[in-house]
Formats: C-alpha cells, structure tokens, sequence
C-alpha cells in the first residue's frame, strides 16, 4: 500500500476509537471526577446540606491506622497473588506449547474445565427453570 493511500486512510482510526472513548468518558471518567468532587465535601449522603472541606477528607483518610492497614494488606495481596498467578500462567502456557511434554494431555482439559462448566450450568438453567416458565 502506498504511503498516499494510507494517508487517505487515515481519518478512518478515529472512527474506531470513538465509541469506546465515549464509553470510557462516560461509565469511568465521569463517575470518577463526580466522586472525587463528592469527596471534597462534608456530607452525610442524605440531604442537600454539604460543607466543602476541600482535601480535608483525604489527610484524614491518610491519618486513620485502619487505612493504612487495609492499603498495606491490598498491595500486600496484589503483589503475592499477581505473582502467583503469572508464575502458574507462564508455567502452564510452556507446558501446553512445549512439544511432546508429559501431561499436556491431561492438563488442558483441567485448565479448560471451569470454561466449559459455566456455560453448561447456565444451559441447564435455562433448560430446566427459564424455559418451562415460559410455555409456547
């Protein structure tokens, strides 16, 4: 393809990002300076009777012991569980993509089993409850 041919192209990209862009700004963007903003007041959640107290809010947020605790045990959590989970996926992928490795016959359905379940629990839901709910 030549280079004036992808130029000519080119306002097609944002036609692609658009929507998402606009979903993002709408159900996160949003919503976040919203709470953000409604963090910056005194306000019991009930009423129309709110004090702007600024950033108040958040030095005292970052004076509670209990905060600190729970920040601590999140990283905490994310750090030993990523770990954890990257370790587990990168030694099941060499597995399943090692050629001739022992078990790769018995690993893959294992690994693939809560996959399957879901959409079977689900079938038999709609089998057995939804549908005769709804006599044709």
């Amino acid at each position: 393809m030549s280079a004036s041919r992808r130029r000519g192209i080119r306002w097609v990209i944002p036609l692609f990002i658009l929507p998402s862009l606009i979903l993002y700004t709408l159900f996160f963007v949003f919503p976040a300076a919203d709470a953000f903003r409604i963090a910056t007041y005194n306000w019991s959640g009930f009423g129309n009777t709110m004090q702007f107290v600024g950033l108040a809010n958040f030095a005292e947020a970052l004076r509670d012991r209990i905060v600190h605790v729970a920040i601590t045990n999140n990283f905490t959590i994310m750090l030993a569980g990523g770990t954890v989970l990257f370790t587990l996926a990168l030694y099941f992928a060499v597995v399943l993509t090692t050629p001739g490795c022992k078990g790769k016959r018995l690993l893959r359905p294992v690994l693939f089993f809560p996959y399957t379940v879901n959409e079977v629990g689900v079938s038999f839901l709609i089998v057995n409850v939804v549908l005769p709910l709804h006599p044709t």
